[in-house]
């Protein structure tokens, strides 16, 4: 009876020992897992404003591509508006300045039509990118923690 006391005491003392060495365990995993998760989010972070500016440099360059299209149309139409007056101003000059101006009015409209139209597309394209991206790192951070 006198040794259980001492028995007690020594298995309190190891269960001590090894709920503290099961603490410290669990605390090195926990800061080495909160390391691994800031790690990967400032890398995910990194990979989205590299895409973001990739894919706007991609998108003005689109925008300049269509952009000097349109304006290269522009100005064959503008030309072949100009032979159109030329040769029509001799048979009805009045009807054909209307004409002309309605044309031109019309192929402005179309203009600024397709580039909002391109904007617009451009944005939502990035929009759709960001939601992947915060989905993509949503679902990291759920399979991190």
């Amino acid at each position: 009876m006198a040794e259980l006391p001492k028995l007690l005491q020594k298995i309190s003392k190891e269960n001590d020992e090894r709920i503290q060495k099961a603490v410290l365990n669990n605390q090195k995993r926990t800061e080495l897992l909160s390391k691994n998760t800031d790690e990967n989010i400032e890398e995910i972070v990194g990979c989205d404003e590299e895409l973001h500016e990739l894919y706007t440099l991609e998108t003005d360059k689109y925008v300049k591509i269509s952009t000097a299209e349109i304006n290269e149309y522009l100005k064959l139409l503008a030309a072949l508006i100009e032979q159109r007056v030329q040769l029509s101003t001799a048979i009805d000059n009045a009807n054909f300045k209307k004409e002309v101006v309605d044309c031109i009015h019309k192929r402005n409209k179309k203009f600024i039509r397709d580039n909002q139209t391109i904007k617009l597309q451009s944005a939502q394209d990035y929009e759709r990118l960001k939601i992947a991206n915060a989905k993509g790192l949503n679902d990291f951070l759920s399979l991190a923690l």
